[in-house]
């Protein structure tokens, strides 16, 4: 995975090291502007969060966010760029990497995350997380990509948490002559 040594502070997100949101954005755009083969894209958000903010405090949470980044930071290639997008939702681009590639990479990530058994507080069940994946179209725009990624991710949430959901290809609207 690369260390992205950013120029200024204001790309990190304090808690975790990872890329925030505005810089994984950025390397977004500029993967998608590039169009130098595939690039896919994970929606990684930590099931039952709230939950455990409330039951175990805060500092638990931020222990629980920092375990994730280290779980995944360790099942990622050099190559990839991971970020906290917002809250306890990261998000990871994969460059040369199709949807079925990505998807392989969503099941190694889920399944370390369950090995790992990130348990922060003795009255609650380990972590798990919910993994929505999508592969950029050519032409697609950065709101597309991360909307089929977000609604593949919440697809992962609705259907039961802890698992890995793939968003289809958009259907593509005939011609009209």
């Amino acid at each position: 995975m690369t260390i992205v040594r950013p120029s200024h502070r204001a790309e990190v997100d304090a808690l975790t090291g990872t890329l925030n949101r505005g810089a994984l954005l950025t390397h977004l755009q500029e993967m998608l502007e590039l169009e130098s083969g595939p690039l896919s894209v994970l929606f990684v958000d930590l099931d039952h969060f709230k939950r455990l903010n409330d039951h175990a405090g805060h500092q638990a949470g931020d222990q629980a966010l920092v375990a994730l980044v280290r779980t995944m930071r360790l099942e990622l290639r050099e190559d990839d760029l991971l970020g906290r997008y917002g809250g306890e939702e990261f998000m990871v681009l994969l460059p040369g990497q199709s949807l079925s590639q990505a998807l392989g990479v969503a099941e190694r990530l889920l399944q370390a995350v369950r090995l790992r058994r990130l348990a922060i507080s003795a009255d609650l069940p380990g972590l798990t997380v919910s993994i929505g994946a999508a592969e950029a179209q050519p032409g697609e725009s950065l709101p597309q990509l991360l909307g089929r990624a977000d609604q593949a991710m919440y697809a992962a949430k609705h259907n039961g948490r802890d698992q890995v959901q793939a968003d289809p290809l958009p259907q593509r609207q005939p011609l009209q002559g």
